[in-house]
């Protein structure tokens, strides 16, 4: 009777201990321009429904991997409407205060078109499922 209330109470514990929250789906892809990778991109991948979104930067070369909440845990499984941002800031300084500096020296200067970086003109949406392939985002300045 004790060895079975013990087996019980361990199985229950077992089972207890498994990963708290929904399950996470590694996402990783690549981002090209014209067929060139594109390093230095924001790429988001925001829920048609609710939840939260999953975002990664892209490396050197044109690759990503996402996080939702921990780093590169990846998305929960669903649909997404895909954006992706290139755009650096220049003139952007600090006093040494910590306070910003002078506000009319920043300059925006946009490296992939600036539709791919609006859920409404981006045109690429994605879905997300375990077992799935990298994606790849093949974008056009045309």
């Amino acid at each position: 009777m004790m060895l079975r209330l013990i087996v019980a109470v361990g199985f229950a514990l077992l089972v207890g201990c498994g990963p708290s929250g929904p399950a996470m789906v590694p996402v990783t892809g690549t981002v090209t321009l014209d067929g060139t990778p594109v390093e230095g991109a924001s790429v988001m991948l925001a829920p048609t429904a609710t939840g939260r979104p999953a975002q990664g930067t892209t490396d050197a070369m044109g690759k990503f991997q996402l996080t939702t909440d921990k780093s590169g845990d990846g998305a929960l499984e669903g649909e997404y409407e895909v954006t992706v941002t290139g755009v650096r800031t220049t003139g952007a300084a600090v006093n040494p205060d910590g306070t910003s500096g002078d506000p009319s020296q920043y300059r925006e200067e946009w490296f992939l078109p600036k539709k791919y970086a609006r859920r409404d003109t981006s045109g690429m949406r994605q879905t997300v499922a375990k077992g799935m392939p990298p994606i790849d985002l093949k974008l056009s300045a045309k």
